[in-house]
């Protein structure tokens, strides 16, 4: 019986990541993902409107805090709408570098194997 040894070494240099390596494992992320996604908010009362109703309220709570007692300037936009803008984007990345971290540590097994 012949055994076959497989030898994996670092590549030399910076280098742009692979994207057809990602390309034929999109199947696996968006498993991932969805995993993810109904974990989060399978034990929720609200279910996925949770996030909605999350940065509504913040918004709310920025506007009432910044936009009337701090009276921060909006450049001539109604301040609820700018602070949203700016909510939306900033919990966007938050949230998505804190779950890619997470799934990262809590699925080792996963990138181990691969």
């Amino acid at each position: 019986m012949v055994s076959t040894v497989t030898r994996i070494e670092p590549k030399h240099g910076v280098r742009l990541p692979d994207f057809s390596e990602l390309r034929s494992s999109r199947e696996l992320l968006y498993l991932l993902a969805w995993r993810d996604v109904k974990v989060r908010y399978k034990q929720t009362a609200l279910g996925a409107l949770w996030a909605v109703i999350q940065p509504v309220m913040t918004m709310v709570v920025f506007s009432l805090i910044f936009g009337r007692v701090g009276d921060v300037p909006s450049d001539g936009i109604t301040y609820p709408v700018f602070s949203l803008a700016g909510l939306v984007v900033w919990t966007y990345f938050s949230n998505g570098l804190i779950q890619s971290a997470s799934s990262l540590v809590n699925n080792i097994p996963l990138v181990t194997k691969v």
